[in-house]
Order: C-alpha cells, then structure tokens, then sequence
C-alpha cells in the first residue's frame, strides 16, 4: 500500500507539486505523461533517493527498475542476475524466463540493449517484492521479448506501477491509469 499526501519534490524549480495519490496493496497501475513532468522522480521519492516534503507511507517491501539498466560492469550477468536474488531459484527462473541462459558469462558491455534490459528485469524480479516500481520496463525490447516480460510481470504478486510511453504496453498489462498530473 502506498498513501502519499502533499508531495513536493523542486530542485532548481518545483518538479512535483502537492501530489496525492493512494495505491492498494495489489494492482497494475501505469503513469504516462510528457518527458520532463516528474514521473521518475516520483519514483526517486517513495524509493527515498529524492527529497521532498509532505507524506509518503509505504507498507510493504520495494523493489525498483530504474529507467538505465545500472548493471554492473565487472560482473557477469550471471552475477548481477543473482547479486540481489531473493533466493537462487528465483534468479533461476527469470533467467530461463526472460531467455538469458546463453548469456550468462558475459560482461555487460559485451550485451546488446535489450538484453541488459532483460537482465536488468530479470535482477528485478528476482528480488521480489511486494511493491514494483517498473520506470520504462520495456525500452529496447523487441515485441517478442516484450510479450514475454508482461506475462512475467502479470504473474508478480503486490502492487505494480509502471512509467510508460507506450499505449500498446498500457494495453498489453491491462493497467490502470494513476492520475499524478493533469495532461
């Protein structure tokens, strides 16, 4: 569950406003709106990498896809798969889920976008949580592969909310609209 009051968030300028906004403790939600409105920061905000004022509460544990895919270099993606996992077979599955088993030994630099991105979710996903903040979960992956990460992404328990441009990924997850701002 997540129950924000009056939130503000400004660096230079105000980027978030007086924000309120509940989620339940289940659900797929989305937030769409034009670059530069504070989607991420939102995010940056209940994860607590962002200061701000008002109120948030969060009951639950979160686990957070960033927009950049933040391997680390100097391990495998083996190895960032499995860094934060839940448990071994939880890294287990999203790496046979998400068709990375191939790839495993390889250094980030040696991936294409769209498999860092897979690992990335898959490093996600198998960390669990109770809560998913998911910030442009399927940027760089091709249909197939997309296909793939809603249906695993259906399958998580809790509550899912996913930044997003796209109305075919809105469609595909069968979310619901989070209104943050008016656009």
């Amino acid at each position: 569950m997540i129950k924000v009051s009056n939130l503000c968030v400004a660096f230079d300028k105000p980027v978030l406003e007086n924000v309120n906004i509940e989620f339940p403790d289940e659900g797929t939600y989305f937030i769409s709106a034009p670059s530069g409105r504070g989607k991420t920061t939102f995010f940056n905000a209940l994860a607590g990498f962002a200061e701000y004022s008002g109120n948030i509460e969060i009951t639950g544990k979160i686990c957070y896809l960033f927009q950049e895919d933040r391997l680390l270099d100097w391990y495998s993606a083996e190895k960032n798969i499995k860094l934060t996992a839940e448990s071994e077979r939880a890294a287990d599955y999203y790496i046979k889920a998400f068709g990375i088993d191939e790839f495993l030994s390889k250094k980030p630099e040696e991936l294409s976008g769209g498999m860092k991105r897979r690992c990335a979710l898959a490093r996600c996903f198998a960390h669990g949580g109770d809560i998913f903040l998911l910030d442009e979960p399927f940027r760089g992956l091709d249909r197939n592969n997309t296909e793939k990460v809603v249906s695993e992404t259906e399958k998580l328990k809790g509550l899912k909310i996913i930044i997003t441009h796209s109305e075919e990924e809105i469609s595909l997850l069968n979310a619901k609209k989070a209104e943050l701002f008016n656009t």
